[in-house]
């Protein structure tokens, strides 16, 4: 239907009664509106069109499927450990992270894991995850020194800084575990 052909209806439609003067003009409108967003949408598609290149630009990673096993026989294994800082309550994060490197990468490799923990390890963490990692999985227990506030700290000045840090919203800032945490990683 063209748009004079939609006026003319509009007309009709106004004359026999059925549609007021003022809804047919905002009818108008609308038509409008919609045909000229129809319009920009062609437009769109017709000029951002992007032609597809005669040949491939990046030839492929690999041009066969290779068996794990074999390229890992080809290249001798780095000697590497993945590391985990984790606590007893993380049983379901841990175990998901762990799954998910087993499942992309260490099923075919074997490298060990070594779980570092501020705490005492619970018997029913270490049970499932040694059942989870196909290398070996090693629990370890960080000492105080490791952990906690260096010596020659002002332990209370600096709980105080954490606390006003938690009051001011900074992520995680009120949380003296994570100060830890990031104070170990840093070395």
């Amino acid at each position: 239907m063209s748009l004079l052909g939609s006026a003319s209806a509009l007309r009709r439609l106004v004359r026999r009664g059925r549609l007021s003067p003022r809804h047919a003009f905002r009818l108008k409108i609308l038509l409008s509106i919609a045909v000229a967003c129809l319009l920009e949408a062609a437009l769109h598609v017709y000029s951002h069109a992007i032609p597809r290149p005669a040949r491939d630009l990046d030839g492929p990673f690999s041009t066969k499927c290779q068996d794990p096993m074999l390229a890992a026989a080809a290249h001798p294994r780095e000697n590497a450990t993945f590391v985990m800082l984790a606590r007893n309550d993380d049983l379901h994060q841990a175990l998901q992270s762990v799954e998910q490197i087993e499942r992309q990468f260490n099923q075919w490799f074997r490298y060990p894991i070594l779980f570092l923990n501020n705490e005492e390890w619970d018997p029913e963490f270490v049970r499932i995850m040694k059942a989870k990692v196909s290398g070996e999985a090693t629990f370890e227990v960080l000492s105080p020194k490791e952990w906690s506030f260096p010596a020659g700290t002002d332990v209370e000045h600096a709980r105080s800084k954490i606390d006003l840090q938690g009051k001011q919203g900074i992520y995680k800032g009120g949380m003296e575990s994570y100060h830890h945490m990031c104070r170990f990683y840093s070395g």
